[in-house]
C-alpha cells in the first residue's frame, strides 16, 4: 500500500512492441492486447495510411522520402507518450536497425513481441 501519491509516481510507462513479418497478425495481436491491458495502441500502418490520405495519391506516387517522414513522426510521437508517463503498445514491421536506434532511447519497461505466424 503506498502513503503517498509520489510514491507510486516513481513507475516507469510500459511499451510492449509487437512486430513480424507483414500478414502475420500484429494488428489482430495488438487490438486484443489492447482491449485486455487498456493501454492504447500506436500502429506504423495507420500514421502511413493518414499521411497517404492527406495527399490523396497512391502509394506508388509518394515521394522517396515518405517512409522516413513517416517514421520520424511515427518514434517521435511514441517518445513523447513515454516521456508524458503513458504506457501504450507498438505494433510496426520493424527492421532491426530502427529498433535498436529508437529503443536505445527508452530506459524503461520495454517489452518486446515478434509475432511469426
Amino acid at each position: 500500500m503506498h502513503t503517498s501519491k509520489g510514491e507510486f509516481m516513481t513507475n516507469k510507462p510500459k511499451c510492449i512492441l509487437v512486430t513480424g513479418r507483414p500478414g502475420s497478425g500484429k494488428s489482430t495481436l495488438i487490438d486484443k492486447l489492447s482491449k485486455k491491458l487498456y493501454l492504447p495502441k500506436i500502429s506504423r500502418d495507420e500514421f502511413k495510411e493518414g499521411y497517404v490520405n492527406t495527399f490523396g495519391v497512391k502509394h506508388d506516387k509518394l515521394p522517396k522520402e515518405t517512409n522516413g517522414v513517416v517514421n520520424q513522426v511515427f518514434f517521435d510521437t511514441i517518445l513523447n507518450m513515454l516521456k508524458g508517463n503513458i504506457s501504450l503498445i507498438i505494433e510496426a514491421a520493424f527492421d532491426h536497425k530502427n529498433m535498436g536506434l529508437y529503443s536505445s532511447r527508452y530506459n524503461g519497461n520495454l517489452q518486446f513481441i515478434y509475432n511469426s505466424m
